[in-house]
Formats: C-alpha cells, sequence, structure tokens
C-alpha cells in the first residue's frame, strides 16, 4: 500500500508517493503553472438583476462563462426604485429567476465591490455574499454565491413573478415598457 509522502511546488505541482522501498513516485496534478503560481479556482455566482444577460451591467459577466440559464432560487425579489432588484431569502419561497456564472475566485472582488459588499464591514455594505442553492428544471441543485440586501429598507415593493427581466420588459434597458 502506498503512503503519502509530501506534496511540493517544483515549477508545476508535484505529490510524492511512498511505493515500495526500491522506488517513489511522483504524481503530477496541474500542469502549465510557473514556479510559485498558484492554481486558478473557478466560483459560481447566481445573478437576477441587471447583471443577467441583456440587462445594463451585464457588460461585468461578459468574461465569464454561463453555465445556467433559466434558474432559480427561493426567495422574494424586491424594486426599491434604485434601478436594480434586491434579494431576500428569508422572506418567502418563490421561484427567483437569474442565471449562473463561472467567476475565478481571484477576480469575484470586482463584483462585491460592484455589489457594494464589503466583506471586512457587513454592516455598512449594501448586499452580502450568501451560498445558496440555485435550481434547475430538472430538480437538480447546484450550489453558488449570490448576492442579497441586507438593507431592510430596501426591500419596499415586491416584484410580482420575481423576475427581473420581466419586470423591466425590455431587454438592455432598466425601463419598463
Amino acid at each position: 500500500m502506498d503512503n503519502f509522502n509530501s506534496c511540493t511546488w517544483q515549477g508545476i505541482y508535484f505529490c510524492e508517493f511512498d511505493g515500495p522501498r526500491d522506488r517513489s513516485y511522483t504524481i503530477k496534478l496541474i500542469t502549465g503553472l510557473s514556479k510559485g503560481a498558484v492554481p486558478l479556482l473557478n466560483v459560481l455566482v447566481f445573478v437576477y438583476g441587471t447583471l443577467r444577460k441583456q440587462q445594463i451591467n451585464h457588460h461585468m459577466m461578459k468574461n465569464y462563462p454561463c453555465m445556467q440559464e433559466d434558474v432559480w432560487v427561493y426567495g422574494k425579489l424586491y424594486d426599491a426604485g434604485a434601478g436594480y432588484p434586491f434579494l431576500a431569502l428569508n422572506k418567502g419561497s418563490e421561484k427567483v429567476r437569474g442565471e449562473v456564472f463561472e467567476v475565478p475566485q481571484a477576480e469575484l472582488y470586482l463584483l462585491d465591490e460592484f455589489e457594494d459588499y464589503i466583506p471586512d464591514d457587513p454592516n455598512s455594505s449594501l448586499y452580502m455574499r450568501v451560498e445558496v442553492d440555485v435550481y434547475d428544471n430538472n430538480d437538480h441543485s447546484t450550489k453558488a454565491f449570490t448576492y442579497v440586501c441586507n438593507k431592510e429598507e430596501m426591500l419596499l415593493h415586491e416584484i410580482e413573478g420575481h423576475d427581473w427581466v420581466n419586470f423591466i420588459g425590455k431587454p438592455g434597458t432598466n425601463e419598463k415598457i
């Protein structure tokens, strides 16, 4: 039985295992990294408002692949007249529609800044980044991050249907038709 010995950086990542005493094994796990590099990890992000496809702020997502469309989380969606919606997970069990994008973890701070989420100061954050279950039409669920409302006073008007795109009505704008 082989025993785990060590993991080391040698330009690329190697894990070494001890096999029979007369030889050792080296298994290359990750390739293409320069010395000292850290592999990029991706996370899933559920978007439900202006970051969705054909919406006014979708440009923020243009470099990230859309992994799922026509998916939802359970909660309620609100309009405060600010031009973007607010999600509340603890206010109900409606299907809030959105999309899931794959984002490099190292770039998540860009979305944090856009959503006015300050990890070191949650009390002054407009939104909080939380992990949620995202559901599809086949009853499968996926874990993803999303941004939920952190200011109760912004939960003014419940959006009928809990779908920002339908609420706005006209793709590419934030004006009702």
